[in-house]
């Protein structure tokens, strides 16, 4: 019984540590919702990586045919000219298994003017750009 106890108490440990602190951020018109994971956020100069997600209304189907229910972002705010850009999405199935990965800096491979988005004053992205840069 002892050991038990002590395996549930280091497992419920360890989930702690690793804790995710989503806040919604906004909708889109179709419904899907953001999220910014804040315990994800790490600032370094005027770099700021976070975690977010989409949760979609509605599931969608990957090109490889399996369906997904929400994807998880890396991205990466430009803190000083208040840019974005995606680094990696994970699309994920309802029971969070990864249905997809991909990777975005072969995207911007000989065209690196392609990576940084603006973020709006009306952009749906504003408050997780606040939160990261703050």
């Amino acid at each position: 019984m002892k050991i038990f106890l002590t395996t549930m108490l280091v497992t419920i440990s360890i989930s702690l540590a690793y804790a995710e602190d989503w806040e919604p951020i906004g909708n889109t018109r179709s419904g899907d919702t953001f999220y910014i994971d804040k315990s994800s956020i790490n600032k370094k100069d005027n770099l700021s990586t976070v975690t977010e997600k989409q949760v979609f209304k509605f599931a969608q189907i990957s090109q490889n045919g399996n369906i997904y229910d929400q994807t998880v972002l890396i991205k990466i705010y430009d803190c000083s000219n208040m840019n974005f850009t995606i680094k990696e999405a994970i699309g994920q199935d309802s029971k969070g298994n990864t249905v997809f990965n991909e990777n975005f800096d072969k995207y911007y491979e000989g065209n690196p003017s392609k990576r940084w988005l603006k973020v709006g004053p009306s952009s749906l992205f504003l408050k997780s750009y606040e939160l990261a840069c703050k």
